[in-house]
């Protein structure tokens, strides 16, 4: 009912049917047919009409004077934001973790940018620990939090990590006898660390609560689940990676998740920025993070 009030008030004060109807981008019919239902919610005549023009009754002029200058408040707000979205203004030098922007946030990058006219953004893709101040990032989304003590951190995501491969894989090398066979006797993509350490210690957690310690490390060990992926779909490999990553594959069955009742642990995925560097276009990107966030389909886990 309020959205057809404020439509009454704007009628009011343009006086004619056909300008207000093009101002919203509605026809005249639509118009007068959600006056006509205002009328009929409220019980009481608001407009006279005629062939020329209309007059407002008695009702209509009390209800014009109540909300009139809600109308006038409301796109007093409407232009103070609008001003101000227009005057963020500056650059942001920011880094993301690879395989997650790939699908979660730079589909969204470019939409953000049309919207914001006045940013300049760069953005570095990266899976490592950052520095923020020695490399100059106002902020970033990574998985390893820095060791710096003067960053504010928040938790935005986390997902638990599986092993891929596809069907052709399966009828080349059959698959491993049991959880404890992936490294040892077949092709599995092992963790790269930041320091370029293969990952020897595997800690598996199976949905029953066991855990599960597996030493060793493979001989293919990569820094970025999103390049394992790739490799898992020539069929000559099992990769590591998570369900979003892999969502299309799964969905088409070109890659499938095996021991699923097993986790190799959770990546979780955290923004960080310099406890001093608050402003208004830092603030502008991480609401746009949080949005891309938002729309990944598993929950934040705390």
């Amino acid at each position: 009912m309020l959205d057809d009030i404020l439509l009454f008030v704007h009628l009011v004060n343009i006086g004619n049917y056909s300008q207000t109807a093009n101002k919203f981008h509605i026809s005249q019919p639509t118009l007068s047919r959600k006056i006509a239902q205002l009328e009929q919610e409220l019980g009481v005549q608001l407009i006279k009409r005629n062939t020329r023009n209309f007059e407002i009754t008695s009702a209509g002029h009390r209800l014009y004077e109540g909300f009139s200058g809600q109308v006038d408040h409301y796109n007093k707000i409407i232009s103070s934001l609008k001003r101000e979205g227009e005057s963020i203004r500056g650059k942001l030098n920011v880094s993301l973790p690879t395989a997650l922007s790939s699908y979660g946030i730079a589909p969204f990058v470019a939409e953000f940018m049309q919207k914001n006219p006045g940013i300049e953004l760069d953005i570095a893709y990266q899976n490592r620990e950052i520095d923020l101040v020695r490399e100059r990032f106002d902020l970033a989304v990574v998985s390893e939090i820095p060791k710096q003590q003067t960053t504010k951190i928040k938790l935005l995501h986390s997902v638990p990590l599986h092993i891929y491969c596809t069907p052709e894989y399966i009828e080349r090398y059959g698959l491993p006898d049991s959880i404890h066979d992936c490294i040892a006797t077949h092709l599995t993509t092992g963790s790269l660390r930041g320091t370029r350490v293969p990952e020897q210690d595997y800690y598996l957690h199976h949905e029953n609560g066991e855990e599960l310690h597996l030493v060793g490390s493979s001989r293919l060990n990569v820094s970025n689940s999103m390049h394992g992926k790739y490799m898992a779909l020539t069929g000559h490999v099992i990769a590591g990676g998570w369900d979003e990553l892999y969502a299309e594959e799964l969905a088409s069955g070109r890659l499938i998740k095996i021991y699923p009742e097993y986790n190799w642990g959770v990546i979780s995925f955290y923004l960080v920025r310099l406890a001093n560097s608050e402003s208004a276009l830092a603030n502008l990107f991480i609401q746009f993070i949080e949005e891309c966030f938002a729309r990944l389909k598993a929950p934040v886990t705390k």
